[in-house]
């Protein structure tokens, strides 16, 4: 089932340390106990859970803007590092997830920013952010050192392309 990870107990970050090294073959940093620690205590973190194991996750990186002569701070988040283990990929499970921390943070801040980045090479992320109602806002070329065993291309370059998309705000 899906649910935030509030407070995260060791054996949670433990799992989450394992699903991210399973998941990504390189990354910005190494995953580890110390590291995952300070992500997901620092962040809004939702995770899908099969018999007890975590087998998604979704992390909310959030920033709050004061802007000189607004009322109330802009609320920036980006929704990153997710990771889907191998064995239960292609269930729909990070796009259930996903869309599900997308509807939690706008019932929250409806005036919320929400943007999210996918690796230009992961053609299944790239689909989803799609599927979800999210719009493409530009490329970040080779911007990054992700990569992962779901790649439709394989990248040969050190540093792959990041394509931008945001959540556009409900018509009234």
């Amino acid at each position: 089932h899906i649910e935030w990870l509030e407070h995260p107990t060791d054996n949670d970050v433990r799992m989450l340390v394992e699903l991210y090294n399973i998941s990504y073959t390189s990354y910005l940093v190494p995953f580890t106990m110390d590291g995952v620690r300070e992500m997901v205590e620092s962040s809004r973190v939702m995770v899908v859970r099969e018999a007890g194991q975590i087998v998604c996750v979704c992390v909310a990186e959030m920033v709050k803007i004061h802007v000189p002569g607004s009322l109330v701070p802009l609320c920036l988040v980006e929704i990153s590092d997710a990771a889907t283990h191998p064995d239960f990929r292609r269930r729909g499970m990070y796009k259930s997830v996903k869309l599900r921390m997308i509807q939690a943070l706008r019932a929250e801040n409806p005036s919320v920013v929400i943007t999210t980045d996918a690796r230009a090479n992961s053609s299944s992320v790239i689909a989803s952010n799609v599927h979800l109602g999210m719009r493409r806002a530009g490329y970040l070329p080779a911007h990054c050192v992700i990569s992962s065993r779901e790649e439709a291309i394989h990248q040969t370059a050190k540093y792959g392309n990041l394509a931008v998309y945001y959540v556009p705000f409900p018509k009234n």
